[in-house]
C-alpha cells in the first residue's frame, strides 16, 4: 500500500469520525431545543389558562379536551378513515344539506318573480 493510498484512508477516517461526532451533537442539541420548545409551549398554554380563568367566572380548565397525540409510527391513526366511522354518512349529510340550500334558494327565487 502507498502512501498515498494510506494517506487517503486515515484521512477518510478520520472525516468518517468527525461526522459521527458531529450528527451525534446535532441530534443532542436537536432534543435539547425539542425539550426547550416544550417548555414554552406548556408555559405559554399555563398563562392563556389563567387568563381564562380570570376572564371567566368558574372557568374549569379541566373541561378543555386534553390533546390527542398523534402516533409516530402512524400518523394516521387519528383521522377518520382509521377510525372505523362511516365516512359516506358524513359527505351524504353535507350533500343534503347542500341541496337543502339550493331548494331554499330556488324557493326565494320563485317567491321574487311573483
Amino acid at each position: 500500500m502507498s502512501f498515498d493510498d494510506r494517506l487517503k484512508d486515515s484521512l477518510r477516517v478520520l472525516l468518517q469520525e468527525e461526522t459521527k461526532k458531529m450528527e451525534a451533537k446535532a441530534r443532542e442539541e436537536a432534543l435539547r431545543m425539542e425539550a426547550r420548545t416544550k417548555q414554552l409551549v406548556e408555559a405559554e398554554r399555563e398563562h392563556f389558562l389563567s387568563q381564562l380563568s380570570q376572564l371567566i367566572p368558574n372557568f374549569d380548565s379541566s373541561m378543555l379536551k386534553p390533546r390527542i397525540s398523534q402516533s409516530p409510527k402512524n400518523p394516521m391513526s387519528d383521522k377518520a378513515s382509521c377510525s372505523r366511522g362511516d365516512v359516506r354518512s358524513l359527505h351524504f349529510e353535507d350533500d343534503t344539506a347542500k341541496n337543502g340550500k339550493h331548494q331554499e334558494d330556488e324557493v326565494k327565487e320563485e317567491e321574487k318573480k311573483r
